[in-house]
Order: C-alpha cells, then sequence, then structure tokens
C-alpha cells in the first residue's frame, strides 16, 4: 500500500538433503546391500522423531550416535558429502523481501508451493541467508501458536485472558498451578513437553517464577555440565564470595547471557565488549591464537581479585560450555510466561485446555498428539473421552461436564478428514428402516469402505447392534452391493467360493439358470444371511480394534480391576511394557524380569491379569558403572495372560 505493487514478495526457501535423504542418496549410489541400508534408515527416523519431539532449543544436544549403531559409523561419515544438496523449494514460513527498487526485475521472481497451503506462490529467486549477507531488508511475519491457544482456552473458558502482572498476582503460591510441573504432567506446558523437560519439572519442582526461568535457561545444552546439581537443589558457589554475591540472582550459576557478560566484566572486559565475546566464542569465530589471548586476559584479571589461579579453570570450562547455546534473562522470563499461562490455564480450567489443544492439533493434522492429550486428559484430569456415536455431533471437540467428558473429533482419528466428519454428521440425522438402507446411504456420500469398517470397530453405530454382527452383516452387504446398486443376479460358483447356502438364493431369486441365480432380492437375501449370525465381539476384539482405530486406549470399568491391556512392549533389555489399567484408565511402563517374561511372554494387544508387582530404584550407568538412583519404577513379578 505504501509503496505500491511490486516492492514486497515472499521469500523462496531452498530445502537441502538432511541426514536420511543424504543417506538414501548415498546408499543408492553405492548400492549399499538392501538389508543394512534399510536398518540405517530406520535408526535415522527415530533420531529424526526425537528431533522432531524436541524444543528447538533442545535440538542441537541430540546426538544421531545415540540411535544410530555405531558400526554404520562409516556409512553415516560418508554419506555426509550429500547433506546440503538442494533438492527442493518452497516458499519461506514468514520471510518477506521489501526492496525501493523493482524486486521482479532486479531480484527476480519464481513460482513455488506454499508449505502451508500447497499452492502455487510467486516468491523471490532469493533465501534469507543472500538476503541477510547482501543487507536486503527482510520482513518476518511470525505466528506464535502457544498465545493462539492461551487465548483460545481463556475464550472458551468466558474469562479475559490475564495481561502478565494480573497472571503475576494469580500464580503467586497458586499450589495447582506449579503442581503441574512437579506431577510431570506437562503435555502443551512450553518448554517441558519433552520426555528430558518432564524428568527435569518432576524433580526441579518450580514454585515461582524466579524457579521457572532459571529452569528454562538450565534446560539449554549450555547448561549441561551443571544441570544435576541444580535439578538436584544442591548448594553451588564458585569458590569466590565477592563472584557469588554478583551472580545472586541466578543461585551464583552462570547460567544466563548477563551472568556471563558480569563474570566477563569482573575480570577486566569492558562491558560494551562482553556479549559481543559470547557470540564470538560461541559461532566458533575465535581463532586458536585469540582464544588463548582472551583465556590469559581472563587469568590475568582472576589473579588479581582472588589472588591465586585456583578455580579459574573451573569457571572457563563453564563459559566454553555456556557459549554453545544460552538464553538471555528476559528471553527466559518471557518464555517461562508462556509456560506458566500453559499450566494455570491446565489446572484451572483444564475441560478448555484439554478441548482447544485436542481441536487445535487436530485442525492441523497431527493425529498422534491429539491421542497423547486424549490420554494425559484422563490421567490427570479425569476427564474421559466421550462418545463416538451416529447421530452425535462428532465434527468437533465438545466439553460436557456434567458427564466428565470431551466429546471427540472424528477428523482426529487417522484417516479421518473434516469433510467426512461434516458428512457423517448431516447423515446422522436421518433415519434409516435397517442396516441396508444405512450402508447404502454411507457409500452413495462417498465414505469408503475402510472408513465405514474403522467406525464399525469403534462402536460408532451401536444402536445398529454388536460390533462383529456388524461387520459380518457390512461383508455380506458388500457381495451383494456393487457399483452404487444391488445384485439383480447372483453367480453360483461365486455363492459357492463365499459358503453362500443356495437355499437361501433360491427362496430370494425369480428364477436360475445352470450357473446363475436371476432376479435376486438382494436387500431380502442380506437380511436373512445376517440375521443367521449370532457372534458377539470379544472384550480383548474389541480393545484391539478400537486401539488400532483410535491409536489409543480409552475404555475405562472398576470391574476389570487388575486387568491390563498390553499397549507396547521393548523385549531389548529386561522387557519393558506399557500397561493399560482397564479399571481406572493410566497407562503404567513397568518393567519384568527375562526370566520372567520368557516363561510366560506377553505380546502386543494381550490382555493380562496383574497379581503381583512392586517398586524398585531406578539405575542409571554413570561412569561406566550401574548405579541407583532416586526415581523409582514397577516391576511385575506375577500375571496372568487371558
Amino acid at each position: 500500500k505504501v509503496m505500491g505493487e511490486g516492492h514486497a514478495y515472499p521469500m523462496i526457501s531452498y530445502k537441502p538433503l538432511q541426514v536420511s535423504s543424504a543417506f538414501k542418496l548415498y546408499a543408492k549410489s553405492q548400492g549399499l546391500d538392501f538389508e543394512i541400508s534399510n536398518e540405517i534408515t530406520s535408526q535415522i527416523k527415530e533420531y529424526e522423531k526425537a528431533l522432531k519431539n524436541a524444543e528447538d532449543d533442545m535440538k542441537d544436544s541430540i546426538d544421531l550416535y545415540t540411535f544410530v549403531d555405531k558400526k554404520y559409523k562409516s556409512y553415516i561419515d560418508e554419506s555426509k558429502k550429500y547433506r546440503g544438496i538442494i533438492n527442493s523449494k518452497s516458499q519461506a514460513p514468514c520471510g518477506y523481501l521489501i526492496y525501493d527498487g523493482d524486486i521482479k526485475r532486479e531480484v527476480g521472481l519464481i513460482r513455488c508451493k506454499s508449505e502451508a497451503t500447497k499452492k502455487e506462490v510467486i516468491t523471490t529467486v532469493i533465501d534469507g541467508m543472500v538476503a541477510e549477507n547482501y543487507k536486503f531488508v527482510k520482513n518476518d511475519l511470525l505466528k506464535v501458536d502457544i498465545w493462539l491457544t492461551i487465548n483460545n482456552i481463556f475464550k472458551e473458558a468466558g474469562v479475559k485472558t490475564p495481561t502478565v502482572p494480573e497472571m503475576t498476582k494469580l500464580i503467586e503460591n497458586d499450589k495447582k498451578t506449579w503442581d503441574v510441573y512437579s506431577s510431570g504432567y506437562t503435555l502443551g506446558i512450553n518448554q517441558c513437553e519433552s520426555s528430558f523437560g518432564v524428568q527435569c519439572c518432576k524433580k526441579y519442582k518450580p514454585q515461582n517464577m524466579m524457579e521457572l526461568t532459571s529452569l528454562v535457561a538450565a534446560l539449554r545444552p549450555g547448561f549441561k555440565t551443571q544441570l544435576n546439581n541444580f535439578l538436584n537443589r544442591l548448594p553451588y558457589t564458585t569458590g569466590v564470595t565477592e563472584l557469588d554475591n554478583l551472580l545472586k540472582d541466578s543461585f551464583h550459576y552462570m547460567m544466563y547471557q548477563e551472568s556471563i557478560m558480569t563474570y566477563l566484566g569482573w575480570l577486566g572486559i569492558e562491558q560494551t565488549e562482553t556479549y559481543a565475546i559470547i557470540k564470538k566464542i560461541s559461532k566458533k569465530k575465535f581463532k586458536e591464537k585469540e582464544l588463548a589471548e582472551l583465556k590469559a586476559k581472563l587469568l590475568k584479571g582472576w589473579v588479581k581479585n582472588v589472588g591465586s589461579e585456583n578455580g579459574f579453570e573451573k569457571t572457563w570450562e563453564i563459559i566454553e560450555a555456556a557459549s554453545k547455546y544460552s538464553f538471555n534473562a528476559s528471553h527466559a522470563l518471557s518464555y517461562g510466561f508462556d509456560s506458566v499461562y500453559g499450566a494455570y490455564c491446565k489446572a484451572h480450567y483444564p475441560y478448555e485446555f484439554y478441548a482447544v489443544m485436542m481441536q487445535h492439533y487436530s485442525d492441523k493434522g497431527d493425529k498422534d498428539k491429539v491421542s497423547a492429550y486424549k490420554k494425559e486428559m484422563f490421567e490427570y484430569a479425569k476427564i474421559r473421552v466421550g462418545s463416538y456415536k451416529f447421530g452425535l455431533d462428532n465434527r468437533k471437540f465438545s466439553i460436557d461436564k456434567n458427564n466428565g467428558c470431551i466429546n471427540p473429533s472424528l477428523s482426529s482419528i487417522k484417516n479421518f478428514s473434516t469433510a467426512i466428519a461434516n458428512t457423517l454428521y448431516e447423515l446422522g440425522k436421518g433415519s434409516y428402516s435397517n442396516l441396508s438402507d444405512l450402508f447404502v446411504c454411507l457409500k452413495t456420500n462417498g465414505i469408503a469402505d475402510s472408513r465405514i469398517k474403522d467406525l464399525i470397530n469403534i462402536d460408532y453405530f451401536s444402536d445398529y447392534g454388536d460390533i462383529k454382527y456388524l461387520l459380518n452383516y457390512f461383508d455380506v452387504f458388500m457381495k451383494f452391493y456393487k457399483n452404487k446398486k444391488y445384485l439383480s443376479q447372483f453367480k453360483k460358483d461365486k455363492a459357492f467360493e463365499f459358503g453362500i447356502d443356495f437355499d437361501v438364493l433360491r427362496k430370494h431369486c425369480g428364477s436360475e439358470t445352470v450357473k446363475t441365480f436371476m432376479r435376486i432380492d438382494s436387500k431380502a437375501i442380506i437380511d436373512e444371511l445376517a440375521g443367521n449370525f449370532d457372534g458377539k465381539v470379544s472384550l480383548k476384539e474389541k480393545l484391539l480394534s478400537r486401539y488400532e482405530v483410535l491409536g489409543y486406549m480409552d475404555i475405562v470399568d472398576k470391574k476389570y480391576a487388575g486387568y491390563c491391556f498390553v499397549e507396547d512392549l521393548n523385549v531389548d533389555y529386561s522387557p519393558k511394557v506399557k500397561l493399560y489399567a482397564l479399571a481406572n484408565g493410566n497407562t503404567i511402563p513397568v518393567k519384568i524380569s527375562k526370566k520372567i517374561f520368557k516363561q510366560n511372554p506377553v505380546k502386543r494387544g494381550d490382555i493380562v491379569k496383574v497379581t503381583n508387582q512392586h517398586k524398585e530404584p531406578k539405575k542409571k550407568k554413570i561412569d561406566g558403572q550401574w548405579q541407583k538412583i532416586d526415581e523409582q519404577e514397577w516391576w511385575v513379578t506375577e500375571y496372568q495372560i487371558c
């Protein structure tokens, strides 16, 4: 509007090959053995999954070789030469070029696809790095999801979003908010969602904003060497009282960039130079000689202030570590408020919190995240997942406090789109004289066979009968309903193949030839064949089918006390098993000794009755030795497979 047309365009983003794609190209080029290539690729996928789930500031601390077997290191190293090769392009997620000249003529434009909408868009041919190097003006339009969801939660609760000063008063000594961190139920809580963040929250148990801000800063990779001491709230000193006093706001640690700047200034560095030094170390721009000169200068200042070299080396090591990535205090405080707003919402408005978060991730198409919220909301707040039922409104997540549940959205299930959910809602308003009419209506309106079976398996059509009966009925229906119409004739060899009684077909046909039943009444045949079926779905079948479709378990009934559904297991070492307790809905990770497991092996989808279990301290390898630590874990010693 200000400058006229042609002076502002979205920028391009070049997509280079990453670890996985680079390795695949390397493996193909070298004719690497298929089995070895597949094994390495699957291990890389685990690494990439960990990266995806980690918070942005923790990604640098995740090591590829934690996931990839060291015997494959040479292959990975060889494939590094392929990384960085650009093999695709798209619109940059938030960057726009602003230029007073004619961008089309002086810079250049190209057609790209938008990552968000998948639509084609015209972008500049230069990316953000080129713009920065050549001093073009790049304008970033950033969308912060955490504040979108926080505002929506307060809106859903009918409460105005508090200002930061108002929130500061609300959370002061508010046990419910701070218990969110100590409980470990930190899904949706900024900075604390990863398994690493959960462990740190449960151990440190922040109780106020100062402690939470410190925890946010302590989770950065640069603080790794001092983290355990901090989380265990052990006394810490630099060894120099004067320096400790200068660092009192960070519990004597050098955890913020300001702390390091204070340290450098205390040793004689001009305050205006301190931040530049931090950045130069972190970006490895110091040459070896320059770094040695800086260290010598700091040592000279240390000796001047302390009187000896004692203790200097320890602080220098901290400077080198912290330079990898550390927050300044105001940044850590801002992140802390992002976090505590979420914790306050979860503690005081749990229904609204979970409904908004599940809808948010459902809209994004992140089904795994939705499943995780459904599981956590019962464990944390005893909020149940409501019903998927034909005739109910399952187009979005809706709160039902009277029944202690949040009714789910069909679009949160894998392979179910918003369009399918909307269609089913409209069809649910109608009435159907029998199942055949219902199935005809579903298929006529574009609901695929596989989706209909998924709906049957989650008891969506419970008003029409048992799951097993409905699956059998649909199977029979599909034999006599083809290309959106009922069959008028049926081949005898097909009837023989399907095991269909010829007498039933004769009863409902106008005539027959040697090979074919003619002028058949398909609807009557379907009803009679399906009516002869009296099988019932077992509990195990029901649990397994729901788990396969939904991706989580949601059946809770006190009459199943002691009975558990085996969600997952890992038998690489002492078998680890994830058990879903049918009586209360909790998912409990347990261990079983190799000897007991070998005598009575379980598999995913089994139902077991646990008759004996106990807690033991966890063991962790420290300096090459297995040692007991403070945390405890469940061991199951007796169980029966049902």
